[in-house]
C-alpha cells in the first residue's frame, strides 16, 4: 500500500483534505472494498458520532442528499437516527443518479422516512446533514435544472392536436377533447442529452407517455416514448412509433411498482444512444439503440385516443448532460 501524507493526528486535524480523502478512497477499494459497504461504515459511525450529542438531534434532522453516493451516505444516516426514534426527513435538491442511492432511499421511503417535496425551511429549528456532493463533484453548483412546466401557464410548450391541455391548481391536466384521439404537448426547445424528471397521476384510464427526441407533423409523431399506462401495459418500457414498435419492455415483475392513481415518479435518462427509465426509484429498463443515438428533437407529453382519459403532471424538470 503506497504511503499517504496525514496531518498530524490530534484535536486540531478532524478532517483530511480531499486529495487526502481522494487517495484513501482509491486505496480502499483497490483492495476489494465494496462501495456499499464503505457507505454503511462511513453513515455508521458519522451516526455514532451524533448520536453522542443529542441535543443536536431534539427538534429532528433533515438531510440534504445529493445525486451520487455522498448522497448514500447521507441515507445511511438518516436510517440510523431514524431507527433510533428520531424524527427524519430527507430533501433531494438533484434528482437521484446512482442505483445504491436510489435503493436506500426506496427503503427509507418504505420504512416511513419522509421525503420533503419542497425545500426545507430556513427559520426551522431541525439539524441539516449536507450529504450533496462529495469528493468526485464535477458539476457546476450553479447549474440549475430547468423547470419546463412553471405550474402558471403553458409558456415553453405547444399544443398538438384537439385534445384537452390546460394547468389547474399548480398541475399540468391532460383529457380527451372533442375528436377522442392522439393529442401531444412538446416543448419548443430540442434536447438531445438529458436527465428528466417528472410526476404523473392517472385518472380514469391513464394510457399516456412522454416522448424524447421526437418531431411531429400535425399529430404524426416521429420518435421515442417512454410508456405512461395503466397496470400490466409496460409503463417505462420504450416504444418507437411509427417505426419498430416496441424496442423494450420492463420485466412483468417490476409492474407492482406503478401506483395506479396515486402520484408516481419518473426519470428519463437519454445519452447518446443509451436510455434509462426509472419509476418511483426503480429501475424499468435500460437500452442501448443506434437509431435513437442519432434522433433529434422535443420532450412531448402524449394523451392516447379513445374516450375517458385524464392524466395530471407536475414537477417537471431536465438537466442538460
Amino acid at each position: 500500500m503506497k504511503e499517504i501524507g496525514w496531518p498530524t493526528i490530534d484535536s486540531k486535524h478532524l478532517v483530511v483534505y480531499s486529495k487526502q480523502m481522494l487517495d484513501l478512497e482509491n486505496e480502499i477499494f483497490s483492495q476489494g472494498m465494496p462501495q456499499e459497504a464503505l457507505m454503511e461504515k462511513v453513515g455508521i459511525q458519522l451516526s455514532k458520532w451524533l448520536l453522542k450529542r443529542k441535543s443536536l438531534l431534539k427538534e429532528g434532522v433533515i438531510v440534504f442528499l445529493g445525486p451520487g453516493h455522498n448522497g448514500g451516505d447521507g441515507a445511511v444516516i438518516a436510517k440510523e437516527l431514524f431507527l433510533k426514534g428520531y424524527l427524519v426527513k430527507l430533501w433531494c435538491p438533484f434528482p437521484l443518479k446512482k442505483t445504491l442511492t436510489i435503493n436506500y432511499v426506496n427503503y427509507l421511503t418504505s420504512l416511513g422516512v419522509e421525503i420533503l417535496r419542497e425545500p426545507p425551511n430556513p427559520e426551522g429549528k431541525e439539524l441539516w446533514i449536507d450529504a450533496i456532493f462529495g469528493n468526485n463533484q464535477k458539476r457546476r453548483v450553479d447549474e440549475e435544472l430547468i423547470e419546463l412546466f412553471n405550474g402558471i401557464d403553458l409558456s415553453g410548450w405547444t399544443i398538438h392536436g384537439t385534445e384537452k391541455w390546460y394547468v389547474e391548481n399548480g398541475e399540468l391536466v391532460c383529457e380527451n377533447g372533442p375528436d377522442n384521439q392522439y393529442g401531444y404537448l412538446s416543448t419548443t426547445e430540442y434536447y438531445d442529452d438529458f436527465i428528466l424528471t417528472l410526476e404523473f397521476k392517472q385518472e380514469s384510464n391513464g394510457n399516456s407517455g412522454v416522448f424524447f427526441r421526437s418531431t411531429l407533423e400535425g399529430t404524426k409523431i416521429s420518435g421515442w416514448q417512454v410508456e405512461v399506462a395503466p397496470p400490466g401495459d409496460n409503463t417505462g418500457g420504450i416504444y418507437e412509433s411509427y417505426g419498430r414498435g416496441w424496442l423494450i419492455k420492463p420485466n412483468e415483475k417490476k409492474d407492482k411498482h406503478l401506483k395506479y392513481g396515486e402520484w408516481n415518479s419518473m426519470k428519463i435518462m437519454v445519452k447518446g444512444d443509451n436510455v434509462k427509465t426509472w419509476l418511483n426509484g426503480i429501475e424499468m429498463v435500460n437500452l442501448e439503440d443506434e437509431k435513437i443515438g442519432e434522433g433529434k428533437g422535443s420532450i412531448a407529453l402524449q394523451i392516447h385516443s379513445g374516450g375517458d382519459l385524464k392524466i395530471r403532471w407536475r414537477n417537471i424538470k431536465i438537466e442538460k448532460i
